[in-house]
């Protein structure tokens, strides 16, 4: 069954028991638990699977009304809004950079009072970099300032993402990826000291206890600075840029399947050292 916020194809449809449209940004999660209920009628499913950012809340919300294990509401919301995640982050005492949550009354000159030049403005609730952008004086950041998003602090560091498979709140496989070129270029395995990689493990492991995540696939993004590592955000599904393929390249599993398998509760059996290393460059249109 497939619940989505657009009309998949006929080709797509014919795999499917069934599908139901609906408005995944909307707050009305209960509305979706139920459309999904109505969905699958009699049927229970094994799992839930959120493969896209804006379906991490959905998706905990049609879990809890099936009665179902996984991430909860609560978790989902603090994965999916960049302001509830950063505030949990901050509160642990994990680095994080800082930031302003842009309303009517917020000036341009505010915010570069408080975080400097040049500064990030990105939407609250987003993946991949969309909407994200970098405003490098106080006219463009009060061009760029929408309500409702939010204006972050730059920081001047190498950006890398770690790809973990959790259960239970076990860690069966953490995978570092370098950011060759930010948002078009990635190696997998990034290639790091063995010193290194045990400070970016330990960081990642407070991270993930900070924000409850019990079991999931998630995808964390931080800075290597000068100063040590820095939180950027996390999200509880699978990574886009094409990192998913790499995975396959590079341990020699299925991923996909072993997100199915985490969401039904199973611990999949996965190849946790690399046999290779696999790049990926996107060429945008």
């Amino acid at each position: 069954f497939l619940v989505t916020d657009r009309l998949p194809s006929k080709k797509v449809q014919a795999t499917l028991r069934g599908h139901v449209v609906v408005d995944l940004d909307s707050e009305n999660l209960l509305g979706v638990a139920e459309a999904a209920q109505r969905l699958c009628g009699r049927d229970v499913p094994d799992g839930v699977v959120a493969l896209t950012e804006k379906s991490v809340p959905a998706a905990a919300a049609v879990r809890h009304a099936f009665g179902l294990a996984g991430t909860d509401v609560e978790t989902a919301r603090a994965l999916h809004d960049k302001v509830e995640m950063k505030r949990l982050i901050s509160g642990a005492g994990i680095a994080c950079a800082d930031w302003v949550v842009i309303d009517q009354k917020t000036s341009a000159e505010a915010v570069v009072r408080r975080l400097g030049l040049p500064v990030v403005i990105k939407p609250r609730s987003s993946s991949g970099g969309r909407g994200t952008l970098l405003a490098k004086d106080v006219a463009t950041v009060r061009q760029t300032m929408q309500p409702g998003w939010i204006a972050e602090q730059f920081i001047d560091g190498r950006e890398m993402s770690i790809e973990a498979f959790t259960v239970r709140g076990r860690v069966l496989l953490r995978s570092p990826t370098e950011y060759f070129v930010p948002r078009w270029a990635s190696i997998m395995p990034a290639p790091m000291s063995g010193e290194d990689w045990a400070e970016v493990s330990a960081f990642h492991d407070r991270v993930l206890r900070a924000l409850g995540v019990e079991r999931s696939i998630t995808h964390l993004e931080i800075f290597r600075t000068a100063r040590g590592l820095v939180f950027v955000e996390i999200g509880g599904r699978p990574p886009g840029g094409y990192l998913m393929d790499l995975m396959q390249l590079v341990y020699g599993f299925d991923p996909w399947e072993a997100v199915l398998g985490l969401e039904m509760g199973e611990f999949p059996t996965l190849m946790t050292k690399a046999k290779t290393t696999a790049g990926g460059w996107v060429l945008h249109p």
